[in-house]
């Protein structure tokens, strides 16, 4: 019996905000420890402060640092949801039928298809699927909008489990 699988979604606000946060958590190498390092220059500027006899200005140069990386980094993620918000394509459906051939794509940019093997590498998270193409950006899949829900697991099969990074 041939395999199907499709997920449907909108490239709504709430799909960016998810996309965003799995990305940050699970895919992000540097911009996930902007906070915590944010936090830490702060303590660190503090110890300094009440320890030690060094000039005001270094204190405050850690501190000052660690506000400034925790601004921007909720700058950057404000700017990146409304850029995403000022799309054309903005609350615009998604289609993605996979099936054991290929894997369909409809969008507000256009349709098209793809065998398998166009996939180079995957990324489960506990809210989605990250899929890289060997060429392009990667494709993020919802796991409210995969039916059959176990279909998650067969197309990370299907694309390689030696290539889950």
């Amino acid at each position: 019996m041939p395999w199907q699988a499709t997920s449907r979604f909108r490239l709504s606000r709430d799909y960016y905000e998810q996309l965003q946060s799995d990305w940050l958590k699970h895919i992000s190498r540097w911009r996930r420890f902007t906070i915590p390092f944010g936090v830490a220059l702060i303590l660190i500027g503090l110890i300094v402060l009440f320890t030690t006899d060094s000039h005001l200005a270094i204190p405050l140069g850690f501190v000052g640092t660690g506000i400034f990386e925790i601004v921007r980094h909720f700058q950057h993620h404000r700017k990146w949801i409304r850029d995403r918000l000022l799309e054309k394509s903005f609350d615009h459906p998604v289609e993605i039928d996979f099936t054991d051939a290929k894997i369909t794509i409809r969008g507000p940019q256009g349709s098209g298809f793809c065998t398998w093997d166009a996939f180079e590498r995957y990324r489960m998270t506990p809210r989605g699927l990250f899929l890289w193409p060997r060429k392009g950006v990667h494709i993020y899949i919802p796991d409210s909008s995969l039916t059959p829900v176990e279909a998650k697991a067969e197309i990370a099969a299907r694309i390689g489990g030696a290539s889950a990074k």
